[in-house]
């Protein structure tokens, strides 16, 4: 089979604020690369407001820099919100259904739940999340776990 051939994998993130779920997915992307597959890095929009949206810092740029396929999902953010949610369920629906990935590996709770469900109804044929991020497990006050 042609490289052209192959189906991409897809590495998925909901922020691209550059954190421990963004440097796995960017190393695990490279070493993907490294192997001669192909890959592309999806991840959230940065909220317009956001003042770190131009730095050099984030997933986006980060991928830019070593040559990676990145897909900016506009709709997808931490918060939930009906509305944006299922707008990034639409995105992704439509984004699967046109590169057609061989699996994708989704990583934080809201790309988790929204790329599952985008990978379950486009057929997707291998989906696996990785958790990130157990707070419950950080020194903070039992109020705080529990919001």
């Amino acid at each position: 089979m042609l490289m052209s051939q192959v189906k991409p994998i897809l590495l998925m993130v909901t922020s691209q604020d550059w954190g421990g779920a963004q440097a796995y997915v960017f190393n695990l992307a490279l070493e993907l690369k490294k192997q001669g597959l192909p890959v592309i890095v999806c991840a959230g929009s940065p909220p317009p407001w956001d003042v770190r949206r131009a730095t050099s810092d984030d997933l986006s740029h980060k991928c830019q820099s070593a040559s990676i396929n990145f897909a900016e999902i506009k709709h997808m953010a931490r918060d939930i919100n009906p509305i944006n949610n299922f707008l990034a369920l639409i995105e992704l629906i439509k984004l699967f259904r046109r590169v057609q990935p061989r699996a994708i590996q989704l990583n934080s709770s809201m790309m988790g739940a929204i790329g599952s469900l985008a990978g379950y109804l486009t057929k997707v044929p291998r989906i696996v999340y990785t958790a990130h991020g157990w707070v419950f497990n950080e020194q903070l006050p039992n109020w705080k776990k529990t919001l």
